[in-house]
């Protein structure tokens, strides 16, 4: 094994040096004893050399020692050559030896060349090996083309297929084009689907168009279906307007969802309103869960303030969720800003009971 990593090191130093010849027989000693990699990625360096003979007699000497990316690079080939006929044999063949790409390329390449029949046919065929990028990847062409009845389709048959980031992106599609065209049915679907990026886009489409109570009616509906972050989106959304009452009332019913992330931002929307006995109630909450970034945040954000004492109060609390020990420990477990306001508040850190450490201990330990 370790002369076989020798050989390898040698073949990339000899084609470094453009010494092709003495590579090309140190590959196929390697492809003999059953590795292809050289082979290929020497047929990749001539085809970028434009040695289009040379490259296309690498890949064949990788697919006779049974590569099936050798065939997909040499139907690439063929395909670019004009020659639609050899590269659907050679994509063929190389679904034949269980390349996992081989019919998602071909089906895009018989759209390409106009035969949708075909492309959809092979996409199905894909589609029931396990593969079900060849719709979406069909999907994408055709919206690029700016055929969304045809996009649509195929983004359903991926969705239909198992492949639930589709719907994300049929989404998108419809969002680019207006928004008008996302049916009740989509809408279900996204709400429903194992992703959550799919409900997300689709709120974003409504919220941005105006449709405030659809927006917030999917992300009730998304919250129900296990996803409260999608309440939580809406909230940050509504708070970039200065919306910050509807940005609270979504902000708190993401927290009764369980969502953890939501505890956070709500504590801060509530510090920031002034309902300080608010915040710090929120930020016992995450505390008690063993998170203590709220206390870190209201700590910083009263200092700034200029109420040290609140600000050193509620630092200490935090540390006290963490390691009870020296700064040093305790660094570990803060953001960079926080180690600068724990730094600036305690510069010889803390005592294991919590207390500041006096300069002389600090500077004598």
């Amino acid at each position: 094994m370790g002369n076989l990593f020798a050989l390898e090191e040698l073949a990339r130093r000899r084609v470094q040096a453009g010494d092709y010849a003495e590579t090309e027989s140190i590959a196929l000693h390697v492809a003999n004893q059953g590795n292809t990699r050289t082979l290929i990625e020497l047929g990749q360096k001539r085809e970028r050399d434009g040695d289009h003979a040379g490259a296309e007699r690498n890949y064949k000497q990788a697919a006779d020692a049974g590569d099936a990316e050798a065939l997909v690079r040499l139907a690439w080939m063929q395909q670019k050559a004009g020659d639609k006929s050899g590269a659907e044999k050679l994509y063929r063949q190389a679904a034949e030896a269980d390349d996992p790409f081989a019919l998602r390329d071909l089906s895009w390449m018989l759209k390409e060349t106009g035969d949708h029949a075909g492309a959809e046919e092979v996409a199905l065929q894909a589609a029931s090996q396990g593969n079900t990028r060849a719709f979406r990847g069909l999907a994408q062409n055709y919206e690029r083309d700016g055929d969304y009845a045809r996009a649509e389709r195929f983004y359903k048959q991926a969705v239909d297929a198992g492949d639930y980031e589709a719907l994300g992106d049929l989404v998108v599609m419809w969002a680019r084009a207006g928004g008008q065209s996302i049916t009740e049915e989509v809408a279900r679907q996204a709400v429903d689907s194992v992703s959550s990026r799919a409900v997300r886009e689709l709120v974003q489409v409504r919220e941005k168009a105006g449709d405030w109570a659809e927006a917030e009616r999917l992300a009730h509906r998304a919250a129900n279906s296990g996803k409260p972050g999608v309440l939580l989106m809406l909230s940050l959304m509504r708070a970039k307007v200065e919306d910050h009452a509807s940005a609270q009332k979504l902000a708190h019913q993401a927290v009764e969802f369980g969502d953890t992330r939501a505890v956070r931002e709500l504590a801060q929307m509530r510090e920031q309103a002034g309902d300080r006995a608010e915040a710090e109630r929120l930020a016992h909450r995450a505390a008690d869960s063993g998170d203590a970034f709220v206390l870190r945040r209201l700590a910083e954000l009263r200092l700034k303030a200029g109420d040290r004492a609140s600000a050193e109060h509620l630092a200490q609390q935090a540390a006290n969720v963490g390691i009870r020990s020296s700064w040093g420990a305790f660094s570990v477990l803060v953001h960079a800003e926080s180690r600068n306001l724990f730094r600036a508040m305690w510069p010889y850190g803390l005592d294991p009971d919590g207390t500041p450490t006096s300069e002389e201990r600090g500077l004598n330990p």
